[in-house]
């Protein structure tokens, strides 16, 4: 069996947006339900009207997740999603394809265990979020993240005999 701390299954990526012309989509974490987004609580911003937590770009094939406690909201982001600006409320990945592939980590960062493991872990005074450290916390613990034998079972499901990756294409 596998037993693998999450960081080692995905990279932390996104990063701040280069100077823009014209506007761009900005999705809040108040704008996606769930697995989708709602159009209708997007914004079009420009690079000097954003709002300070629009601060978050991406590429194809990122997942991201809200860091903020208590909720679920996952996105894989895809080719049109990409030109999007969203909040630093959320937490941008991707997968380590040598551990895990993405479709398994986008299950994963979107199970019930994964929300209970983040909601434990996040800390804050007034809105408890998780935070990068809290990611980090229980590495060696049978309870932290991606050390339970759930994880570990559905990461041996989808492994190859060879221990690669199963191609999804």
């Amino acid at each position: 069996m596998i037993k693998r701390n999450i960081l080692e299954c995905m990279t932390l990526v996104g990063k701040a947006p280069s100077h823009y012309e014209g506007a761009k989509t900005y999705v809040s974490t108040g704008a996606v339900d769930c697995d989708h987004i709602d159009y209708k609580q997007t914004e079009q911003v420009t690079y000097d009207n954003r709002p300070s937590r629009a601060n978050l770009s991406v590429t194809s094939g990122d997942i991201l997740f809200a860091k903020m406690c208590g909720t679920k909201k996952t996105l894989r982001i895809n080719d049109v999603m990409a030109k999007y600006l969203f909040s630093t409320g959320f937490c941008a990945v991707r997968a380590n394809e040598s551990v895990m592939i993405a479709d398994l980590l986008y299950h994963l960062l979107s199970s019930e265990q994964f929300l209970t493991q983040k909601d434990q872990n996040s800390s804050g005074a007034t809105q408890k979020a998780i935070t990068n450290t809290g990611l980090k916390k229980n590495h060696n613990s049978s309870t932290g993240f991606g050390r339970t034998a759930g994880i570990s079972c559905e990461i041996r499901l989808y492994r190859t005999d060879d221990g690669k990756a199963p191609n999804t294409n």
